[in-house]
């Protein structure tokens, strides 16, 4: 019996460990960094408070009046105001209840969480709430990390939570952190082959974002037809229970309440495929796609290619064949589902795309095998670089940073600067980031919006559009500028970029010149 104990002591202790670990890391969030809203914060707020005040998922009387209350108390700095809360959706209104265009499961598992704080005599504010939700959805994700993939894995997790853009995300009520830990779990049981448990995360990832339903059925299916002459245990029989639920959730609920299966054919937002031509924005744009903005994971690609080139071992340490087979319909399935999106250059980021955090999981297997190779003689190098590249990576996204998505990034603008001829971002980017008006350019009607190199011109057709934005550095007469992009001809639906040839770019400073 004395041998059994410290048996289990021994198995539970490492589980300890993470646990204080992801406490202490949202303890210190806390404590220390400004409760802003950002984005939808506000709806998962709200939702927050249908759940505490009525217990139904669902927008009440109540549930306005605890978010008002909150509003007022300023607790959270940047709260939408409750009147525009209530009108934010007007077609997902059914009597004096309403539902938002995000779903409510995030929103309860923070209440939950709450719920069973104060059974132990723990009471948690709203924020804090949330962020004990993301606290046990990093000790998830550290604890299947050590489970399957031990300190090496554990080490992985760390350096893709802590040393990306996702460190941000941390405190923020959105989304994002949930997705990813969630999608990063799945990734990790499907290298194990715990399928079942894969499925059933994905499932959870997709109350928020439906995509994620599709890519369930993934591992169901490996588990069906890879290991089919293996008998299903009780557990695996809940995982897949809880899998169909996971995944019927969101599109019975909406419905049920509205006769579709997602709130935005009803409520706007998104158009399938508007933007497909575009897809691999969210992967290698400057401004909003993930490498660009994250160094350290496109170092490790870099030293994974590398390796795949230069050594023979390819194997990952994963299930190649279908963890390759699920990367490339994750890909095809989520492009899609992003390119159908209507406001491309959104908030609630520290610059890059929030829907870029979606692909960052998917490096899960690259970090792990990359460790395998550089924890030898090597190490020495690699802490140095990591070092570095964390005092980088702190600075793009101190949970403390404002939000950022009206001015280009150091890379961006560095392109358009001196290579413009290298990228044409999509013009909302454009015009939102080097307008220096953000989203209000589009209220201004402008007829063009010149670059920092001082030529690259992104030209607007449509009524009513006269005035052109361009930066100080550039010493434009303005008069003459708008004579002259005015003069240019341009139907009404055109939006595209021309290039100022030497003759005009001399011209339409003349002025200026001459009055020096």
């Amino acid at each position: 019996m004395k041998n059994l104990n410290k048996g289990q002591l021994k198995f539970f202790t490492p589980y300890l460990y993470l646990a204080i670990a992801s406490a202490f890391v949202f303890f210190v969030l806390y404590r220390y960094v400004p409760h802003v809203r950002v984005g939808d914060g506000s709806e998962y707020y709200g939702l927050y408070y249908a759940w505490a005040a009525s217990y139904r998922p669902w927008m009440t009387t109540a549930a306005y009046e605890a978010y008002a209350h909150l509003q007022l108390s300023n607790q959270i700095i940047g709260l939408v105001p409750v009147s525009a809360l209530e009108n934010a959706f007007p077609a997902l209104k059914i009597g004096v209840t309403a539902d938002f265009n995000h779903f409510w499961f995030y929103s309860f598992l923070a209440f939950a969480g709450s719920k069973l704080g104060s059974l132990i005599g723990l009471k948690l504010s709203v924020h804090m709430s949330f962020l004990a939700a993301h606290g046990a959805l990093l000790f998830l994700t550290f604890s299947i990390a050590y489970r399957y993939y031990q300190k090496r894995g554990v080490f992985a997790v760390f350096l893709m939570m802590f040393i990306s853009p996702l460190l941000w995300f941390m405190d923020k009520v959105h989304t994002e952190f949930f997705t990813c830990c969630l999608v990063l779990c799945a990734v990790m049981l499907i290298g194990a082959k715990k399928y079942f448990p894969a499925a059933f995360f994905l499932a959870l990832a997709s109350t928020q974002n439906p995509s994620f339903a599709l890519l369930a059925l993934i591992p169901l299916a490996y588990r069906v037809i890879l290991q089919r002459q293996k008998a299903y245990s009780l557990i695996e029989v809940i995982y897949f229970v809880g899998a169909v639920l996971g995944v019927l959730a969101h599109p019975v609920y909406y419905f049920l309440r509205y006769g579709v299966p997602t709130p935005q054919l009803i409520a706007g937002g998104a158009a399938l495929g508007a933007n497909l031509s575009s897809f691999y924005i969210w992967l290698i744009d400057p401004d909003l796609g993930l490498l660009p903005n994250w160094p350290l994971g496109s170092i490790t690609l870099l030293l994974a290619l590398g390796l795949w080139i230069f050594n023979k071992d390819r194997k990952l340490g994963f299930s190649n064949v279908p963890y390759g087979v699920f990367l490339i319909l994750y890909l095809v399935i989520n492009l899609y589902a992003h390119s159908s999106t209507l406001n491309i250059n959104s908030g609630a980021t520290p610059g890059l795309a929030r829907y870029a955090l979606w692909y960052l999981p998917l490096a899960f297997p690259v970090f792990y095998k990359t460790l395998t190779v550089f924890s030898g003689k090597y190490k020495i190098h690699c802490i140095v670089t990591l070092i570095l590249i964390f005092v980088i990576s702190l600075k793009l996204n101190d949970p403390r940073k404002l939000e950022s998505y009206t001015t280009p990034s150091d890379v961006s603008f560095f392109i358009q600067s001196k290579l413009p001829w290298l990228y044409n971002p999509p013009p909302e980017v454009f015009v939102e980031r080097y307008s220096g008006y953000g989203e209000s350019a589009h209220v201004l009607k402008l007829r063009g919006v010149v670059g920092p190199d001082c030529q690259k011109l992104l030209l607007i057709g449509g009524a009513d559009r006269a005035e052109v934005v361009f930066p100080k550095t550039c010493r434009f007469d303005l008069a003459k500028l708008t004579e002259y992009v005015n003069s240019l001809p341009v139907s009404v639906n055109t939006i595209g970029y021309i290039k100022l040839s030497d003759s005009d770019f001399a011209s339409v400073i003349e002025s200026r010149n001459e009055g020096a």
